[in-house]
């Protein structure tokens, strides 16, 4: 370890002042990032420990926790676009193994993202007493079914990964909490739109059900018969779900409030934030002494 210290020290010394400062800003960078992710972890350990669970039915307007299972809503099936396999939540990356050659012809190869996509379809949170409806956008999603595979037919080779939350896993929530009501401000032409996103991944079902001429393309007049069936569908919903007395839970606008949304248990979630804290404040601890190490190296100090 002496011999090593030793070695890196002359390099340091000798090493382009250049290269040197940029060097010491990188890691000056990744630094600051350990101090923040240690506040950012900690404070979401906090924040879940600190609230108690509520009942949906009785639950506050606000910001709250929720724990129950995941549940679809009526309607078209969410389907993760890859594997086919039904969800009430997906996120996943395509990725395209590239080679790449340095300035001395060498050849390396890497990973490049070609597409990446997360579901912002709806679903419910369901316990003893009823259902509140999620609105996963801009949700920090802790799932436990994971899957990577790869395609060796096609060139370049190409990875898969993905994410889902199943119907009937346990799910715990926090983000902010509204009666239905309350939340009429999302209009039927927004909830249109998304529905017909939706449909629009399966253009084989809707050649199939409003392509009347059979010519292999949805013209205007059959569009507008869609979107009519769209906007049908999700007045039918809100009428049935505004007799439910449902809820709905989203992203909140304050940014010291985070949306979480995860399949593992409230304690464990806890768990999770404070050892990640931990390793964040070491990580911190440990670049601070190097960089120090380093620039007293550099200064002959």
């Amino acid at each position: 370890m002496q011999a090593f210290l030793t070695t890196l020290s002359a390099e340091i010394k000798t090493a382009d002042p250049n290269w040197f400062w940029v060097g010491a800003m990188i890691a000056l960078l990744f630094l600051v990032f350990a101090f923040w992710q240690m506040f950012a972890n900690y404070h979401r350990a906090r924040l879940i420990a600190n609230i108690p669970t509520a009942r949906v039915r009785s639950a506050p307007q606000g910001y709250i926790e929720l724990a129950g299972t995941a549940e679809a809503m009526d309607g078209p099936v969410i389907r993760s676009p890859i594997s086919g396999r039904e969800c009430v939540w997906y996120h996943y990356t395509i990725e395209e193994r590239r080679s790449h050659y340095d300035s001395r012809g060498n050849r390396s190869n890497r990973w490049h993202v070609v597409k990446a996509e997360t579901s912002d379809d709806l679903f419910l949170l369901r316990d003893e007493t009823g259902a509140c409806i999620i609105d996963p956008e801009s949700a920090e999603v802790i799932s436990n079914h994971k899957r990577r595979w790869y395609s060796n037919d096609l060139y370049p080779q190409r990875r898969f990964k993905e994410r889902l939350i199943l119907p009937g896993q346990t799910l715990y929530a926090i983000g902010w909490h509204q009666s239905f009501s309350d939340s009429e401000a999302q209009t039927v032409r927004q909830e249109v739109i998304q529905l017909l996103r939706h449909w629009k991944q399966n253009p084989d079902l809707l050649m199939q059900t409003y392509d009347a001429d059979s010519d292999g393309q949805i013209s205007l007049d059959e569009w507008e018969k869609v979107r009519q069936q769209a906007s049908e569908q999700i007045k039918r919903q809100r009428d049935q779900y505004r007799n439910q007395q449902l809820s709905v839970m989203k992203q909140t606008t304050d940014s010291k409030q985070h949306f979480i949304l995860s399949v593992e248990s409230e304690q464990r979630l806890i768990r999770r934030y404070q050892l990640a804290a931990v390793g964040s404040l070491l990580l911190f601890f440990c670049l601070g002494v190097a960089l120090v190490w380093a620039f007293n190296q550099r200064m002959g100090l």
